[in-house]
């Protein structure tokens, strides 16, 4: 193989700081290098005519061309090349002005470098092949991954130029964050007045198929002509005869599902159309929380419905379509959400990726924890977290890069069945249960709990082990209460800490008289009630817990006050922690 190499001096923008012809003499020792020179204007007209020359000349099979970004002017080196007669791929371009001399004033350690950057791109050629272009036919269609504001203006935007395009949400609506907001700052406008026209335009454009409820799966292919593969889930509504009237929602009795569109701050009905304005406006079932789907009872919603769109049959199903281009516009997620969410998956290993983050991994680490305790639905099985974040060190400011690693012990198709039997479990014990509302319906919960299952310091840890599998530890319990607490509206969380200098669990919940302490394993008094206990009452019994994640509980009401006996002393208690 024979290699010509082109020096460029840039006038002083190379050579002022590096000795060209040096760098040319160096490159004659290269292997395959059978022609080597300086020039001042490569990139120039005669520098071009000097390149084809010397191809000729000396019968070359490659070139290479020290110079500026290849950005800049590849294409014209490799217009140069080809116009000599050789394939242009056959050409390779070291970048000595902007990565030598433009960042620093030491000559020598210039030209060496130069030197070094140049040896690369020649070992770089040696080992080219030819390439030749090809055409082939390109499918007119475009996948827009996300239909939140960005995947709505780039699919309008797309079919606005006559492309046809395939818009998929795995939501059940599109709008993404921006349905969510009151106002746009800075300007203040609603956002609703301008993202509602948006996604009507999206739903009346003849070249957009908007595919809600449902997610990509897998992509293979090439550019021009990719094959997806997207599942469509099942809404156990028939969209084509949904009108939306909302008749349904009238009616469910399920009306404590809770509201993912509001980020879960209240309830909603589990069949449901998430915002007046949603797009599409039809209805969707929460499987976890009807009860139809989870009991086979009730079925009121298909006896209202006076198109007869409820489908309580429905499956999920995959559709295999063809685009030649893909836009993903997946959006933005807070990180505790997407911790939450992270933790919802159920794989084996999962990993989440966040790019501008602030923080240490102990901040990461509290933060999994936190969302592990605050999601008892899914919190089945606690992974090993591994957190990694880079650049290190406070040079690097904000704009760094944290990545969570989560390894699970239970295999996914596990955790699946766990997390399906214990919704199916839970909905059952909130049925039996509904009505009670304030500290009864606590102490009504608390029952349940212990109801379904007994306390063992060896048992499992999770909701599933206390409400399923009939014994848990007070992890466990403390998961649980906090589960069907959330069913019923109830505010509380999961509180970890020591019992007597040994790990534990218990809940704090807003009673009618403020937040207080609950502690299942030490079971209920004479009359039968769990003791709602103060911040003191907890330490004098040997509990400690980190007081800033807590709500402070003050002291109990009067009802509680002058009971028959200390709390903790009945045949359930604990002596000590598990």
């Amino acid at each position: 193989m024979k290699i010509g190499v082109f020096i460029c001096h840039c006038g002083s923008n190379i050579a002022g700081t590096v000795d060209c012809g040096k760098v040319a003499e160096i490159a004659k020792t290269y292997p395959d290098v059978a022609f080597s020179t300086d020039t001042m204007y490569t990139c120039s007209e005669p520098g071009q005519e000097e390149i084809v020359a010397a191809i000729k000349e000396h019968k070359l099979d490659g070139v290479v061309v020290a110079s500026c970004t290849p950005r800049m002017h590849e294409p014209t080196f490799r217009r140069t090349v080809e116009r000599a007669g050789l394939n242009k791929y056959m050409f390779e371009m070291a970048n000595i002005r902007e990565h030598v001399s433009w960042i620093g004033k030491d000559k020598e350690a210039n030209t060496n470098k130069a030197a070094e950057l140049v040896r690369i791109a020649v070992e770089k050629l040696r080992r080219d092949n030819p390439l030749f272009s090809k055409s082939f036919e390109s499918t007119k269609r475009v996948l827009v991954i996300g239909g939140g504001v960005a995947g709505i203006q780039a699919a309008l935007d797309c079919a606005d130029a006559g492309l046809d395009v395939l818009l998929v949400e795995r939501e059940s609506h599109i709008g993404g964050k921006m349905a969510k907001l009151d106002k746009t700052f800075p300007t203040v406008d609603c956002s609703s007045c301008i993202l509602g026209p948006k996604m009507v335009d999206v739903a009346q454009h003849p070249k957009i198929t908007l595919m809600a409820a449902s997610e990509v799966t897998n992509v293979s292919g090439y550019v021009g002509n990719f094959t997806v593969t997207v599942k469509k889930k099942a809404t156990y509504v028939d969209w084509s005869k949904c009108t939306g009237c909302g008749a349904c929602m009238d009616k469910c009795p399920a009306k404590k599902t809770p509201d993912k569109f509001n980020e879960f701050v209240g309830p909603t009905t589990a069949i449901n159309i998430p915002f007046p304005q949603a797009i599409p406006k039809k209805a969707t079932i929460n499987a976890e929380f009807c009860r139809k789907l989870t009991s086979g009872k009730c079925g009121v919603c298909a006896k209202v419905c006076p198109t007869g769109a409820i489908n309580y049959e429905m499956k999920d199903e995959e559709v295999t379509e063809t685009v030649g281009a893909i836009v993903a516009a997946t959006g933005a997620t807070a990180i505790r959400s997407q911790l939450k969410d992270l933790l919802s998956s159920f794989g084996t290993e999962a990993a989440l990726r966040i790019s501008y983050f602030e923080g240490d991994e102990t901040y990461i680490q509290t933060l999994f924890r936190e969302a592990y305790y605050a999601s008892p639905d899914t919190a089945l099985d606690l992974p090993e977290a591994q957190v990694y974040i880079y650049p290190q060190g406070e040079e690097s400011g904000r704009q760094r890069i944290v990545e969570v690693l989560l390894t699970y012990h239970l295999e996914q198709k596990e955790l699946q069945r766990r997390r399906t039997a214990l919704a199916r479990r839970a909905n059952e014990i909130v049925v039996s249960i509904w009505g009670t509302e304030g500290d009864e319906a606590i102490q009504t919960v608390s029952a349940a709990v212990l109801d379904a299952g007994h306390y063992d310091p060896e048992g499992g840890a999770s909701a599933y082990d206390a409400l399923v599998a009939g014994a848990a530890d007070s992890e466990g319990l403390a998961l649980a209460a906090l589960l069907l607490a959330q069913r019923l509206e109830l505010t509380g969380m999961v509180v970890p800490g020591t019992l007597d200098g040994s790990p534990h669990f218990w809940n704090v919940v807003r009673t009618e008289s403020g937040y207080r302490h609950l502690d299942l394993t030490r079971g209920a008094d004479s009359r039968g009630q769990y003791p709602l206990l103060s911040d003191r009452e907890m330490a004098a019994l040997g509990y400690q817990w980190d007081t800033q994640a807590v709500p402070p509980c003050g002291e109990p009401s009067d009802s509680q006050e002058g009971t028959e006996e200390v709390p903790g002393t009945s045949s359930a208690s604990s002596d000590g922690a598990e």
